[in-house]
């Protein structure tokens, strides 16, 4: 393989990397109790703590994710095709 084109694939390699990396520093900031309305209470008449979130605030929170996952992935496959071309350019 070229050492050109293996900078060049290390390079958007790293890229994904860091695509990834600060997906999750973004996500993992965030306040995921209170974007989830999240609360407890105490039942009286059982005695018991009853835990509770917004359902349409989790089905927002989980398409989020399912378009960051689908946007990484799109990612990888282009990284895959670039890495395929530049093996058939460089053998």
């Amino acid at each position: 393989m070229n050492t050109s084109s293996h900078m060049r694939d290390e390079s958007l390699s790293k890229e994904c990397v860091n695509l990834l990396n600060n997906t999750l520093k973004t996500m993992t900031k965030r306040n995921l109790k209170q974007e989830l309305c999240y609360y407890t209470y105490t039942d009286m008449e059982r005695g018991e703590d009853i835990e509770n979130i917004h359902y349409p605030a989790l089905i927002g929170l989980l398409g989020e994710l399912i378009d960051r996952v689908e946007a990484l992935e799109r990612e990888l496959e282009y990284q895959k095709e670039y890495a395929m071309e530049q093996n058939e350019r460089y053998g």
